[in-house]
């Protein structure tokens, strides 16, 4: 197994937790670093005949490889684990620190713990690890290797500087979060949202559909589609403009909202071609109302840029679960009933009928 597998094995990681993913890699990481440079250390203090320091750096490893083991087995294990390891750490530190070990050798310890804690935990809690290894650091110093102040405070400037090295990173990394969340918020919108009239796009008119159809099922109610077609629109492209023919669909696509239900669905598929989804019915009558309401709003004219526009439409409409209970099938039946309307000479609306 190479170093990348070795980091990333064992456990597999969705799309939304990328964060958690690159913890788990970064814990693997130090896990295997200190374990490195830990078993050197020992070797090192076993030849100079070292043994209590080589013993306890003995006890670390050990908890090294068992923790790199526990975090495989299950994902919550792997967050405990952060804690106890840091604990565990501090404590080894701490014991070597105030056993003998070299007073910069120490203080550099520390820095370690508390860059592992600032990126497996976040700043808070890396402030308390801070605050909790200056106090020790500079009391074992003070009377165990009896520096005087300014000795101490000229060996912890590093360590100092380093909390201000956090803060920083870590408001910059916010500033980097929110902006992605950002961008991310604006691509699903566009993604889902058609560019011109703001209303759902076909796919996310697709998933609507789907959800509404699965929520029909449980509930045993009924779920109508409505395909809309705007009579001689390709005439007011060519006649007036792109512009004015998209100033059109703008204002249809603001009157059909207003006309329909909170839990229903106005969306644009593309070019003059709108779908409704009337949502969680049981009569019939409803769709019928709907639909006349419909006509009553969006036919007849349209004032754009100073040009009065006549427009009508045709729309089909097909109906959950009496025509089809797969929604391929009820979107081909929706598009069959409005051609049906067309045929009828347009500005009608006709129910799809097998």
């Amino acid at each position: 197994m190479n170093l990348k597998k070795l980091l990333t094995s064992g456990h597999s990681f969705n799309t939304n937790e990328y964060e958690l993913k690159l913890k788990f890699i970064l814990f693997n990481s130090l896990l295997i670093f200190n374990i490195f440079i830990v078993s050197i250390a020992t070797f090192a203090r076993i030849s100079h005949s070292q043994y209590t320091h080589a013993f306890i750096d003995v006890m670390y490893i050990s908890l090294a490889i068992i923790s790199f083991i526990i975090a495989r087995r299950e994902k919550s294990y792997f967050d405990k684990l952060v804690y106890f390891i840091i604990f565990f750490s501090y404590s080894i530190v701490t014991l070597s620190f105030y056993s003998g070990l070299n007073p910069v050798a120490g203080i550099g310890w520390y820095f370690i713990l508390l860059m592992t804690t600032f990126f497996l935990k976040g700043y808070k809690e890396a402030g308390i690890i801070f605050a909790i290894s200056l106090i020790t650091i500079i009391y074992i110093s003070y009377f165990k290797y009896l520096f005087t102040p300014i000795e101490i405070f000229l060996g912890i400037i590093p360590f100092l500087g380093s909390m201000f090295f956090m803060y920083f990173f870590a408001q910059v990394n916010q500033t980097l979060k929110d902006t992605i969340e950002e961008q991310k918020e604006l691509y699903h919108h566009q993604a889902q949202y058609d560019g011109l009239t703001k209303i759902p796009n076909r796919d996310l008119f697709l998933d609507r559909l789907s959800q509404s159809i699965k929520s029909a099922k449980r509930s045993k109610t009924k779920v109508a589609v409505l395909f809309i077609d705007l009579d001689y629109f390709k005439e007011i492209n060519d006649s007036l403009g792109h512009d004015i023919g998209d100033s059109v669909l703008i204002e249809v696509a603001r009157r059909l909202n207003t006309q329909m239900r909170e839990s229903d669905t106005v969306a644009r598929l593309g070019g003059d071609e709108f779908a409704i989804i009337i949502d969680s019915f049981n009569d019939i009558q409803i769709v019928h109302n709907i639909v006349e309401k419909l006509f009553e709003s969006m036919v007849g004219t349209y004032e754009v840029n100073g040009h009065n526009i006549q427009l009508s439409l045709s729309l089909g409409i097909t109906i959950f679960p009496e025509d089809s209970e797969d929604m391929e099938a009820l979107l081909q039946n929706a598009d069959k009933a409005m051609y049906g309307a067309k045929n009828k000479g347009r500005n009608t609306y006709c129910f799809y009928s097998k």
